[in-house]
């Protein structure tokens, strides 16, 4: 039901999936301290750069209703005669 209506909130927070990320997050941040200590300033801001660009997960469900969602309420064009 909550896939068709899309009422259900999108909580990747709460999902198994989102403590793995934070927990690689974790890991690379600690990457990037270490190569700091080491000296290695410029491969840490990589590392840094890196883990900023990565995407919090979602489940299957929560996908699901993104796409829906994006699909419903995504941008529209008003377009007149002749366009």
């Amino acid at each position: 039901q909550e896939l068709v209506t899309g009422t259900t909130p999108i909580e990747p927070d709460n999902s198994k999936a989102a403590a793995t990320y934070r927990n690689v997050q974790r890991a690379w941040r600690a990457v990037s301290d270490t190569l700091i200590r080491e000296g290695q300033r410029d491969l840490a801001e990589k590392v840094e750069r890196f883990a900023d660009q990565m995407r919090v997960p979602m489940i299957e469900r929560e996908r699901i209703l993104r796409d829906r969602r994006a699909h419903v309420h995504g941008p529209r064009t008003r377009e007149g005669p002749g366009r």
